[in-house]
């Protein structure tokens, strides 16, 4: 688990490949930002049984648990929470970015697009970039 804690806004960001998340984590640089990453999407919803974050990041991709199904299951408990899906597409799955969203999915950015997430969060949370 990556923590960074200095700004007001909280990210859960989830994903299993544990250089990925310090990747975002650093594109995320922000003094308005506060990081919470696990490679466990199981461990994401124990952290928001305890506490909320302003928004979720999820990549799709993921073993035991797809992004997917943590989408869905946040959206079960938590159906106000932004939910910004990494979308890689979905192995063996006809699964589009279409149906992402209508899952429940606020955005849906593609992973190659990992530059653009600081810009689209911030203007989700009402921040300006930096």
């Amino acid at each position: 688990m990556v923590e960074v804690q200095n700004g007001t806004k909280s990210i859960l960001l989830v994903d299993d490949d544990h250089s990925w998340l310090v990747y975002v984590s650093i594109l995320l640089k922000h003094p308005a930002l506060s990081l919470i990453s696990t490679t466990s999407p199981a461990h994401a919803m124990n952290v928001m049984a305890n506490f909320m974050p302003d928004v979720l990041v999820t990549d799709t991709n993921m073993p035991t648990i797809s992004g997917i199904q943590l989408l869905l299951d946040t959206r079960k408990l938590y159906p106000t929470l932004p939910v910004v899906v990494f979308f890689s597409g979905l192995l063996d799955s006809p699964i589009t970015e279409r149906d992402v969203l209508a899952m429940g999915a606020t955005k849906v950015l593609p992973k190659w697009e990992a530059e653009t997430l600081q810009a689209e969060l911030c203007s989700l949370l009402g921040l300006a970039p930096q």
